[in-house]
């Protein structure tokens, strides 16, 4: 079985303990495994680190060069460098367990699964262990579900059956590509397709929190993209005035109750701000539905 592992990479030197957690994998006999790197600089940065790395590697690598600093592009140049049965994403600061792809397919076999995500274990600094925010876990990444059923996917952890015949086609929005949220509109295709999507509990993905995210600004910023994602999907649906209009008022109506909600939890440090950065996903959607130009997160 042909698997591909699609790494979109940035100016990150991390790249490198990425693919180290890759050649520590567990595979099976029949698992044939190539990497793929997309680098999105505007120069090809990653290139020296990769091929000198290639060189002293067991692993299958295969660089890209994507240079139009947009991460749906980089995305989509490893799908379409992608040929394998199996498509896996992952992040490049981040390492794997070395039972990941064990895990994801076990879970895969095990349900008939065509898309498998696994959780994202956040590693905080040392001046973090004790605070709010590692309390809190605020930087964990795992699926939303709704009773059984999860409501989103994302990249950094997960496993695609891109035989699929639904799921071959599908792209990333490009025009998401600054902003972020093009892997929420990727899912939400393959979920209106009536393609579920199932979550690997023991597929761990490990990433560290770097100190340009490890504020409570950092946390609402990012949650207020999600908001604004949320928005241009409904849009994208029905972007009538009266339709705007009766999302405006239920976001407002929620943004008021998680900040009333900060206010009542004031004196526990984590369920404040949890709310408030609640909060804040709703002050997103509203702010696009009144058509607030979008935050952009990539190509800075």
């Amino acid at each position: 079985m042909n698997i591909d592992i699609c790494i979109c990479t940035y100016r990150r030197a991390s790249l490198t303990q990425t693919l180290v957690s890759l050649e520590q994998l567990v595979l099976k006999p029949d698992w044939q495994l190539n990497v793929i790197i997309a680098d999105n600089d505007a120069v090809p940065s990653a290139q020296p680190l990769v091929d000198d790395f290639a060189r002293h590697s067991k692993l299958e690598i295969n660089y890209v060069h994507a240079p139009k600093q947009n991460i749906a592009i980089a995305r989509n140049a490893c799908l379409a460098h992608s040929t394998a049965e199996w498509t896996a994403f992952i992040d490049d600061d981040e390492t794997v367990s070395p039972q990941w792809l064990v895990e994801l397919f076990k879970t895969a076999h095990a349900t008939n699964a065509e898309v498998v995500l696994g959780p994202v274990q956040a590693i905080y600094p040392n001046h973090l262990q004790n605070s709010w925010m590692s309390k809190g876990d605020f930087h964990a990444t795992r699926p939303t579900f709704s009773g059984e059923t999860i409501c989103s996917g994302y990249t950094c952890n997960v496993l695609i059956h891109r035989s699929n015949d639904q799921i071959a086609p599908l792209l990333f929005d490009e025009r998401f590509g600054r902003t972020g949220g093009e892997d929420t509109l990727f899912f939400e295709h393959i979920k209106d397709a009536g393609i579920e999507l199932y979550f690997s509990p023991n597929a761990w993905v490990y990433e560290p929190v770097p100190s340009a995210r490890s504020s409570f600004k950092w946390l609402m910023t990012r949650r207020f993209r999600f908001g604004q994602t949320h928005a241009r999907l409904l849009i994208d649906t029905n972007g009538s005035l009266q339709a705007r209009a009766k999302h405006t008022l239920a976001a407002t109506a929620k943004a008021i109750a998680c900040f009333s909600m900060a206010g009542l939890n004031l004196f526990d440090q984590i369920k404040w701000r949890r709310w408030t950065i609640r909060g804040c996903l709703h002050i997103g959607v509203i702010s696009r539905l009144i058509a607030q130009k979008d935050v952009e997160l990539y190509g800075h």
